[in-house]
């Protein structure tokens, strides 16, 4: 298999694990895959197109079973910002402390952006405002974020995760050197 193939199947896998997660997640909210992928993605992919590709593309496919949603905009713009954030990071290499890092980074830039943007759809559309649309609102939307947050820990979901993914690939690799060195 040449090394454009062997990227479009590592793209499929990462985009289906993202969904099925999703999907099969659904009654969990902010309990996904996303943001494990977006920090793999960042760490890992040469490609770095395909490091926003993946969680992008996730989101949506899974977003035309779950349903669209208004501020949708935003939570697509908050895990583009998690890739970004976490480029850097692993711009030198990838260890257990930077994944760490990474995953409570971007957890932490998701909860900013996307509830950001929970707010901004009711300063845009009055009719869906769940908050004043001033600084107070502002203030009472990110208040009520974090109680929602205390109950559906995002940053649980974003760990387990990208111990699955980091881990998964430690052990492939591991596996393609143990291999390496029978042959």
């Amino acid at each position: 298999m040449n090394t454009e193939t062997k990227q479009y199947v590592v793209f499929g896998l990462l985009v289906t694990f993202g969904v099925l997660g999703r999907i099969l997640l659904v009654d969990y909210p902010n309990f996904a895959p996303i943001t494990a992928l977006a920090i793999f993605g960042a760490a890992f992919l040469p490609n770095k197109r395909m490091a926003y590709a993946i969680p992008l593309g996730a989101m949506l496919v899974s977003d035309l079973f779950i349903g669209l949603y208004d501020g949708i905009w935003m939570t697509y713009l908050a895990y583009a910002a998690v890739v970004a954030v976490s480029l850097p990071i692993f711009k030198q290499k990838v260890s257990a402390p930077r994944v760490l890092g990474a995953t409570t980074l971007g957890a932490v830039v998701f909860f900013v952006i996307s509830n950001l943007g929970v707010w901004l759809t009711g300063v845009f559309n009055p009719s869906m405002a769940l908050y004043a649309a001033d600084l107070s609102g502002l203030v009472m939307c990110y208040e009520m974020a974090l109680a929602f947050y205390r109950d559906h820990p995002t940053i649980l979901g974003d760990v387990l995760f990208a111990g699955v993914l980091f881990g998964a690939y430690a052990w492939y690799k591991e596996s393609q050197t143990s291999q390496t060195q029978v042959a």
